[in-house]
């Protein structure tokens, strides 16, 4: 499973960057319903920028929405009818973002879409199936691709062809990926017969290969939970079985959250990979894919849950702390503004949370 080079050298980097700063603390206990997006359509994935102002979601009705998330306003709505939208993540700019097809047929590449004018600025093509996962470096121009053709691919904004790949041998899973927060290391997670898989790689040195390889066994995650939960042994085995769904790493680089198909969020110690906190009561009877994030101080996970809640827990012990209440169907996006105190949620319709005791933006 090493990289195969597919370009030969690394291209010269951007100025992006980022501000680690977070303003403000998320009181999420005193977090209420602002102000509400009516859609007619499940929002399939949605991203903050860097700054924490904007934030866009991607539509099953082929459309990406861009909000002001500090105003509390819809600023645009783009149509992208040909080719669909499945996962959108930002890039360093506030008008640019990248998306994945979510059309039917043959053609899974992502594109560099610019908000301001409609239009697409570059086709990444190469994989061969649906594209479940991307990351954006938080230091510069390059990201990354997971697709359920076992493959995850390394790429930079400037060229269409990709720099490496990485493939799964058969029996593995669709890999998913992240960036930490000083864009220092990437992960690649998949899974297999009887455990989940995560490689770190060197972000400058990858061609080497990872520098640590964790080894999740579902075991050890279900004696994690009878023990934590005193919960009976068979539920916590079919919980532990739970396929993985997305992945990321705390703003602290101390944790790495992983959302699953079932009614369990986990988070692993970020040097170790050993199980760190667990967390259930949320549901998912359906095994949708549900968001999970960290609040930007690490002090809460959240995840959205089939019975239209926002479930927030203490990330130390696991304890709820507060199930947020106004979606009128099942929550499957929740994210928070990295520098403001703001949640976006989304089923059909978008929603932003704001301190009971602020105004936006405060």
């Amino acid at each position: 499973m090493d990289w195969e080079d597919h370009d030969g050298g690394s291209p010269e980097e951007g100025e992006a960057g980022r501000d680690d700063e977070v303003q403000g603390v998320f009181n999420v206990p005193a977090m209420a319903m602002g102000q509400v997006f009516p859609g007619e359509s499940v929002v399939t994935s949605m991203d903050f920028h860097e700054d924490g102002e904007l934030c866009v979601a991607a539509n099953s009705d082929k459309s990406v929405t861009l909000i002001n998330a500090v105003e509390g306003r819809k600023r645009k709505t783009i149509h992208t009818q040909k080719y669909g939208c499945g996962v959108v993540r930002y890039t360093h700019h506030d008008q640019t973002v990248l998306v994945s097809s979510d059309a039917d047929g043959a053609d899974h590449a992502v594109r560099y879409l610019s908000l301001y004018d409609n239009r697409f600025l570059r086709f990444f093509t190469g994989h061969t199936d649906k594209v479940v996962s991307i990351a954006m470096s938080p230091t510069d121009d390059h990201f990354m691709t997971g697709s359920a053709d076992k493959t995850v691919r390394l790429w930079h904004l400037s060229r269409p062809q990709c720099l490496a790949v990485l493939e799964f041998p058969p029996g593995h899973g669709t890999p998913y990926v992240a960036y930490d927060q000083q864009g220092l290391v990437f992960a690649a997670a998949t899974s297999t017969g009887k455990a989940n898989i995560i490689k770190l790689y060197d972000a400058r040195n990858y061609e080497k290969g990872p520098f640590d390889t964790f080894t999740v066994e579902h075991k050890k995650v279900e004696e994690f939970i009878v023990k934590s939960k005193e919960m009976r042994s068979k539920k916590a085995r079919a919980l532990s079985l739970a396929r993985w769904k997305s992945m990321k790493f705390s703003a602290d680089g101390q944790s790495i959250l992983i959302a699953t198909d079932a009614s369990l969020v986990l988070t692993l110690h970020a040097f170790e990979g050993d199980v760190k906190q667990v967390f259930t009561g949320h549901q998912n009877d359906l095994h949708s894919e549900l968001d999970a994030c960290f609040t930007p101080n690490a002090e809460y996970v959240l995840s959205g849950s089939e019975d239209s809640g926002i479930y927030a827990w203490r990330a130390e012990d696991g304890k709820l702390a507060k199930i947020l209440k106004g979606h009128s169907s099942a929550v499957g996006r929740v994210l928070c503004s990295p520098k403001y105190e703001v949640i976006a949620s989304a089923c059909t319709n978008t929603a932003l949370w704001i301190d009971a005791g602020l105004e936006p933006g405060q």
